[in-house]
Order: C-alpha cells, then structure tokens, then sequence
C-alpha cells in the first residue's frame, strides 16, 4: 500500500497521526520515502494516479476531446468563436501545450488558472464544479 501526504501536511505530529490510525485499522506501511519533483514529471505519477483528468488537462490534445453540442455552445458563448474554429486556428492548448508555449512551471500555470476562474474566464464542457 502506499501513503501520501501533501507537502503542506508533511510534518511530524501529521507523520505520527497517520501511522497510529493505520495501526488501528491494521493498515500496515511497507516503504516509506520521499521522490523529487523531476521523477514524478519524469514517471508521470501524478498523471497516473489522477489519470482521468490528466488524460483530459495534459495528455489528450484539445482536438482529439469529445465535446458535447451544449459545450461548444458555452465555449461560443464565452469567447465568441466556434470550438471548430479555435481549434483550427490551434488557439486552444492542453496543459502541457500552454506551459510550454508561454514558458510556465506548473505553479505559474495553476496561477493563471486560478485567475481565469476567479474571472469567470473558463467554462466546463461536461460535468463536475
């Protein structure tokens, strides 16, 4: 089994809570350990373990998505131009795309991302908040 704890949460008494409540339901750890930044980009664990939406956000290319009528309309809606023409005129990116287009790191991707959102700039095609 593996265990992970986000950065934020990597201190010792979060390190001490996790293994006695483990402990309680006989969950037992096997390896622990720390992997760098550069071997999970390099491996692509986080695109693994959150595989649907990386598929989506960093590994599938804006013109292989399947997207419903009712999101293209609220991509017209949003940006006034057709999905079929932005695609065309290659002015939408997949994650991986922008970051290398625009010289971004993952932080300053997710910044912008933010913005866009907090800005009411960005629209879902399917389900999901």
């Amino acid at each position: 089994m593996s265990r992970t704890q986000q950065p934020h949460a990597n201190v010792e008494a979060v390190q001490k809570l996790v293994k006695e409540k483990f402990e309680e339901v006989k969950i037992t750890i096997t390896k622990e350990g720390t992997i760098e930044g550069a071997e999970i980009d390099k491996k692509l664990l986080i695109d693994n373990h959150y595989y649907a939406i990386a598929n989506k956000a960093k590994l599938t290319q804006p013109k292989d998505l399947v997207v419903p009528e009712s999101g293209k309309k609220k991509f017209e809606d949003a940006f006034g131009l057709k999905w079929e023409d932005a695609l065309k005129g290659q002015l939408v990116l997949n994650a991986a795309e922008a970051c290398k287009k625009y010289k971004l790191d993952a932080n300053e991707l997710n910044e912008r991302w933010a913005k866009a959102k907090k800005d009411k700039k960005i629209i879902k095609f399917g389900g999901g908040k």
